[in-house]
């Protein structure tokens, strides 16, 4: 009986740690996954928004011809979804009665102040781009005057477009499912650029205190979430490893 009791033990140890090792890849297999999806999910939005604001400058020239109101951030955005709309055919602007408000926290798992469900109400009109994709879009600038950087782009911003890329579905994170755009007097330009310095990569993408606004350039240019495991990257060292 202790030989065999013995035996049996023998045998169970090594398909336990075998059942952790599978589960620790199986782990890191879905979030791998998942991290992929949202890379090639953000490339279609970059896509989607460039093509439409091409389309809709070729009709009605920059935004600056738009119909912005001054001091009006959610009608300016209201002005540009519906611009876009010419060149995105699948998109569905909300009317006022039809939208939904919903939180997104950053990365530091805090909800940004600037987007709780009663700032999303009074500043930004949204629609939807397929089935899930939903943008969050405030004008801000009828001139396209604000700075936000020292290329030519950031210095022309006209207002912003935050993009959800699988829309209620969670994590609603920026940085992970969520991202910041501009859209500028001459394209939509991501946020987080080597020369942006509202929301840059180093200060705006990093776990311990940021909100995520500052990663939708490196996402779309190193095609990574790194940043998510470790906290030493730069555009020198675009890899945890």
């Amino acid at each position: 009986m202790k030989k065999g009791a013995y035996s049996l033990a023998q045998t169970l140890i090594p398909v336990c740690i075998l059942i952790c090792v599978i589960s620790i890849l199986v782990a890191k297999c879905v979030k791998f996954g998942n991290e992929q999806s949202y890379i090639s999910q953000l490339k279609i939005a970059y896509r989607y928004l460039t093509e439409s604001y091409i389309t809709t400058s070729n009709i009605y020239g920059n935004p600056t011809f738009w119909h912005f109101k001054s001091d009006a951030p959610k009608e300016n955005g209201y002005a540009i979804l519906l611009a876009l709309s010419e060149g995105m055919q699948d998109m569905r602007v909300f009317m006022e009665e039809d939208r939904k408000h919903y939180e997104h926290s950053g990365l530091d798992g805090k909800v940004p102040s600037v987007f709780t469900s009663d700032r999303i109400k009074k500043n930004y009109s949204q629609a939807i781009v397929g089935e899930n994709m939903h943008l969050y879009v405030t004008g801000l600038s009828p001139r396209c005057d604000i700075i936000y950087g020292n290329s030519i782009p950031l210095q022309n911003v006209c207002g912003q477009i935050i993009v959800d890329l699988n829309g209620i579905n969670k994590p609603n994170v920026f940085g992970k499912d969520t991202y910041l755009f501009y859209i500028t007097s001459s394209g939509i330009v991501p946020a987080g650029l080597q020369d942006d310095f509202t929301n840059s990569f180093e200060d705006g993408c990093n776990l311990i205190n940021s909100q995520g606004y500052g990663c939708t350039a490196w996402v779309l240019m190193n095609q990574n979430l790194d940043y998510l495991e470790c906290s030493n990257l730069s555009w020198d060292k675009t890899r945890c490893k």
